[in-house]
């Protein structure tokens, strides 16, 4: 069905992403300074890491902004990894070592939207999948999904969904 296709290709990007992170974190020294956000990545072959390598490290100005983007990487997979978990900006700094402000305009810059609303889509997308893809009850979505107050879980799903998740799973 329509549904388990979705499932299936969203586990192999998931699968992926975690393979390539894994692999750029174990040649780290290799590929510092690569600043391509991992959910964007179009897999590169070897001559074009090393094109990418050789003008990323010719440019000392730019190795900052690959660093930047390279923990933003890291930080949205620790995110997806811990999305059930109590998730605020300021634990997520005092984690990976950044100044809170600070890491708050990085994370706006690469990611093009604020942590709270990030973490919000994240979050509203995974529950939609338990609410359609299981048996899994309204609350238990909110639950699983990261939202200890199942009125907050309400009313943050209809303002990205548009409409209630009761409604949502019976759509659906």
């Amino acid at each position: 069905s329509q549904k388990e296709n979705v499932a299936y290709l969203y586990d192999a990007a998931n699968q992926t992403r975690t393979s390539i992170l894994k692999q750029i974190e174990g040649d780290w020294q290799t590929l510092e300074g690569l600043a391509v956000s991992l959910r964007e990545l179009v897999i590169l072959d070897e001559n074009q890491i090393k094109a990418l390598w050789t003008q990323l490290s010719n440019q000392p100005h730019r190795q900052k902004n690959a660093a930047e983007s390279f923990d933003i990487c890291r930080i949205k997979d620790y995110i997806v990894e811990h999305l059930k978990e109590d998730l605020s900006l300021e634990t997520i700094a005092n984690k990976f070592g950044y100044n809170y402000s600070y890491l708050s305009t990085c994370f706006s810059k690469y990611v093009k939207k604020g942590f709270k609303q990030y973490v919000n889509e994240l979050r509203i997308q995974h529950a939609c999948r338990l609410l359609t893809e299981s048996e899994t009850t309204v609350s238990e979505a909110g639950s699983e999904s990261g939202y200890s107050s199942q009125s907050y879980f309400t009313q943050v799903f209809k303002k990205y969904t548009g409409c209630t998740p009761s409604a949502y799973q019976l759509r659906h």
